[in-house]
């Protein structure tokens, strides 16, 4: 199979972006406050949309809009430094013409800062997916198949790297080949639930991976 008849999707926060630190935090504090029943709230909603975590942990409407003031005043103070090696990669794909997806829980709300302060994304994610742009969220497979979509890819010959539980979940339900990163949960727990797992992209080129599929 040519490389032109796959296609690469990354998520954002914790795949592109070093930002995982700032949501833990941010999910510890709320959880402190709204729920301290609820032990380690900010490892049980990685990858999950805000409204499923509103449905599962915060259903008082009240104390939702004090979390979306918070969330507004943390994501406006938030920098998006890059995970190592991630630049040249995403340079590399394109240099190969292979096909390349942003798909994110992010809103477009967020996505607009993001844009702001790192312009360039525009251009590494031509083809982009958002919450804004899907009814069910991770561990949905409905973000992922809509980048298969805007690929024109079929699902079985995209891979996609993710960080999260529910996001490899997503992509796995999608029928997709999942390369886990292992930026916010240890090792350990990322075993067996992804065909590759990887510190960063400094180690790894295009070549290497494709080795390790099957199309």
């Amino acid at each position: 199979m040519n490389k032109q008849d796959i296609a690469i999707l990354f998520d954002l926060d914790g795949v592109v972006f070093d930002t995982e630190h700032f949501y833990s935090e941010f999910w510890s504090e709320e959880g402190r406050k709204y729920r301290p029943d609820v032990e380690h709230l900010e490892m049980k909603i990685k990858g999950h949309g805000l409204n499923d975590i509103f449905a599962e942990f915060f259903p008082e409407k009240e104390v939702q809009q004090l979390i979306r003031e918070d969330i507004k005043l943390m994501e406006k103070r938030m920098t998006f430094p890059y995970i190592a090696g991630v630049e040249e990669f995403i340079k590399s794909i394109h240099r190969e013409k292979i096909k390349i997806c942003l798909v994110t829980s992010s809103k477009d709300d967020k996505m607009a800062r993001v844009f702001r302060q790192r312009p360039e994304i525009l251009e590494y994610f031509p083809l982009r997916v958002t919450a804004d742009d899907i009814k069910h969220s991770k561990p949905s497979p409905d973000c992922y198949l809509k980048g298969a979509e805007l690929c024109n890819i079929a699902p079985v010959h995209c891979i996609v790297f993710e960080d999260s539980l529910a996001g490899i979940e997503s992509a796995t339900t999608a029928k997709m080949n999942v390369i886990a990163l292992s930026t916010t949960y240890p090792v350990s727990d990322l075993q067996g639930k992804a065909k590759m797992i990887i510190e960063d992209f400094t180690k790894i080129t295009i070549d290497d991976i494709l080795k390790n599929f099957v199309f």
